[in-house]
C-alpha cells in the first residue's frame, strides 16, 4: 500500500514489516518519546520489531534532525532509534544536530549514501550479524 504523511514517525507506525518509507525532500525534526521495553529516549524516528527500509530524496536533500541544537531537549533527540526489528536499511539521506545519528539494538544495519553531522555519536550499535555502511559521511 502507499500514503502521503507529512512526517516520518506516522509512516513508520503504518507501515508493515518488510516495507520501504520513501521519504521526500526537507527536514524532518518532531521528535517524541520512543518506548522500547525497558528503554525510553527521544528520538525523531522510532521503530522495533519490524524490518523496514528508510530511502531518502537524496544526502542533504532529506534531512532527519533539528535545524539547531539550540532549545532541544536535553541531551538532544536520536535522529533513528531501533530495537527489535531483524534487517534495517536507511539509504540518501542526513541526519543531523542529534545526540546520535542512528541507536540500533538488533540483528542487521545496512546504510548506504548517508551523511551524519553535529552528533556526540554518529551510530551506537549492538548489530548481532553485523552492519554494512557504505558510502557514507561523519561530519
Amino acid at each position: 500500500g502507499s500514503a502521503d504523511f507529512t512526517n516520518i514517525q506516522p509512516a513508520v507506525e503504518t507501515a508493515a514489516s518488510g516495507d520501504s518509507i520513501l521519504i521526500g525532500p526537507g527536514r524532518y525534526d518532531q521528535y517524541f518519546m520512543y518506548q522500547a521495553p525497558g528503554w525510553s529516549d527521544w528520538a525523531v524516528v522510532g521503530f522495533g520489531y519490524k524490518n523496514l527500509t528508510l530511502i531518502g530524496a537524496g544526502q542533504d536533500i532529506t534531512v532527519i534532525g533539528p535545524e539547531s541544537t539550540t532549545g532541544m531537549v536535553y541531551p538532544g533527540p536520536i535522529g533513528v532509534a531501533n530495537i527489535g526489528a531483524d534487517i534495517i536499511r536507511i539509504e540518501n539521506l542526513t541526519i543531523e544536530n542529534t545526540r546520535l545519528g542512528v541507536y540500533f539494538w538488533s540483528a542487521e544495519l545496512n546504510m548506504d549514501r548517508c551523511t551524519m553531522r553535529n552528533y556526540d555519536a554518529g551510530i551506537q550499535s549492538w548489530a548481532t550479524t553485523g552492519a554494512t555502511i557504505t558510502n557514507c559521511r561523519f561530519e
